[in-house]
């Protein structure tokens, strides 16, 4: 009775310590796996509508084709919606939060500017790329075009296409019977 007594608590005791050692790292893992999580988890930058705007003229004149073009200054056309407008065919659209932070930039052309201002639309969206994400480089724009149908010629006027590069989804639309394209960078 006495062994059968010993082995009953030496049981016990070896199920309390066997739970406590258990009970420890399912404690540690949480706290661990949250802290790591934190560290890989990077928070998307945020850029207010004037950073924007003074991003996005300093990319387009940086690479700008046509040396006449000059741009004015983002307008509120709606709440939360700008607007800024490269000539007659072409313009800048961005979309912000509540908290005035850049979600969506937007470019939005008559297909008719893929042949008159060939030069200024392509400026135009190097420029928005680089506005969005000054790490992306050449190279990589040019891949984020191969992949979106981007072509600069008429082969580029009647599709859509989507790209996600570094947390931001590019977004392609053209349609020819409507005569317009978009391109599109929303920031996640």
């Amino acid at each position: 009775m006495k062994k059968l007594f010993y082995i009953g608590a030496m049981l016990a005791l070896l199920l309390i310590a066997c739970g406590e050692e258990e009970a420890k790292p399912k404690e540690e893992k949480p706290v661990v796996a949250q802290v790591k999580e934190k560290e890989e988890k990077k928070e998307p930058a945020t850029i207010t509508i004037e950073q924007y705007e003074s991003k996005f003229i300093e990319a387009f004149n940086n690479v700008k084709g046509d040396s006449n073009t000059t741009l004015g200054k983002m307008e509120e056309i709606d709440h939360g919606r700008y607007s800024l407008i490269l000539n007659s065919d072409i313009m800048l659209f961005a979309d912000v939060n509540k908290k005035d932070e850049v979600t969506a930039v937007n470019l939005a052309a008559m297909s008719s500017a893929v042949d008159n201002y060939n030069n200024l639309l392509k400026s135009a969206f190097q420029a928005m790329i680089t506005s969005v994400d000054e790490s992306i480089t050449d190279t990589q724009q040019s891949v984020i075009f191969d992949k979106l149908g981007i072509t600069g010629d008429e082969k580029m006027l009647d599709h859509t296409d989507t790209y996600k590069y570094n947390d931001i989804t590019f977004v392609y639309r053209a349609k020819n019977d409507e005569g317009t394209l978009t391109f599109q960078a929303n920031l996640d």
